[in-house]
């Protein structure tokens, strides 16, 4: 029964899997049991190779408030991968983890100033359009009344993956709320396929891209034909680089994953979704995940390298 902590928030219902903070509904279907099977997988693998690594220390703490973070989330398992041992209070952990799905959060005074992702309040994708033109200095976002050509209407909240193609300008009518009009960045690949870049950012670092290939039609969703895992450097030239972990800094973002898509015709790359409660691509081969891992660990390391570093300093 100790596991049923991790559904919180989380309704059963008799055709799909309902979660609370971002209303998502997620059916009762194939693909449902073939990311248990991959979640599943990767938890054993990390059980056993935890069983064979010797222990000079009590392991360190981490706490994952307000909301439990699951065996699905990067953050759990890049902590046991780590070697760190989930907290309830946060008061006594080594490490806190400010985890909500929600698409709005509140900042809670009480959190240590070291917590991470303690200062993200907002990963609507209106605000990652507002940041997105900030640092980057081109726009995203469209006016959808004014706006002469295909756009991507997407729900302006976390994790519905709800995009569909409309052309604009529009009537006001036709404007739904609590949406949001970006350009329509055309990836297309070779053949009927559309690419995606997944960045997982954390503590100032690109740790790893995932390389995502999608047929046309399911451009919004996540059901991939094919993903890679990938070199930083060969997706993204050092400027990008650099602005990608300024965005970061911008949108309060210690530890979460960025969808970037690279236009055919321009070339710029354009931050169209933002996670700060990420899962890993279910899609991927044991030894591929293994890979992912290994370069998302060793950037979370130094990053509580760096958070220890600090606290001694002020000792």
């Amino acid at each position: 029964m100790v596991g049923l902590k991790y559904f919180q928030g989380i309704k059963f219902r008799r055709r799909h899997i309902y979660v609370e903070q971002t209303g998502a509904k997620i059916a009762w279907d194939g693909a449902l049991l073939r990311n248990a099977w991959a979640v599943l997988k990767f938890n054993l693998y990390i059980a056993i190779s935890r069983a064979f690594k010797e222990r000079s220390a009590p392991p360190k703490t981490i706490a994952f408030h307000p909301q439990k973070s699951g065996p699905w989330y990067n953050s759990w398992l890049a902590a046991r991968l780590l070697g760190l041992k989930t907290c309830a209070d946060m008061a006594k952990a080594d490490y806190v983890f400010a985890f909500d799905d929600s698409t709005h959060s509140e900042i809670d005074p009480a959190w240590p100033q070291a917590t991470i992702n303690g200062k993200a309040a907002d990963i609507s994708k209106q605000h990652v359009g507002r940041v997105f033109k900030q640092v980057f200095g081109y726009d995203l976002t469209v006016d959808p009344l004014t706006y002469a050509g295909e756009m991507a209407q997407k729900s302006n909240f976390n994790g519905l993956h709800d995009g569909r193609v409309v052309r604009g300008p529009l009537a006001p009518s036709a404007i739904k709320q609590g949406y949001v009009y970006q350009k329509l960045i055309d990836t297309r690949a070779a053949g009927p396929q559309t690419e995606d870049l997944r960045a997982i950012c954390i503590m100032g670092e690109i740790a790893v891209v995932f390389h995502k290939f999608k047929a046309l039609e399911k451009r919004f969703g996540t059901d991939y034909a094919q993903v890679n895992v990938t070199e930083v450097q060969s997706c993204f030239s050092s400027q990008e680089q650099a602005d990608i972990l300024t965005f970061c800094e911008e949108m309060n973002i210690d530890f979460g994953a960025l969808d970037i898509l690279r236009d055919i015709h321009d070339g710029r790359i354009y931050i169209v979704d933002v996670n700060k409660t990420g899962m890993p691509v279910l899609s991927l081969r044991l030894k591929d995940q293994i890979k992912a891992f290994d370069s998302i660990v060793a950037s979370f390391k130094r990053g509580l390298s760096a958070i220890d570093s600090a606290a001694l300093s002020k000792v």
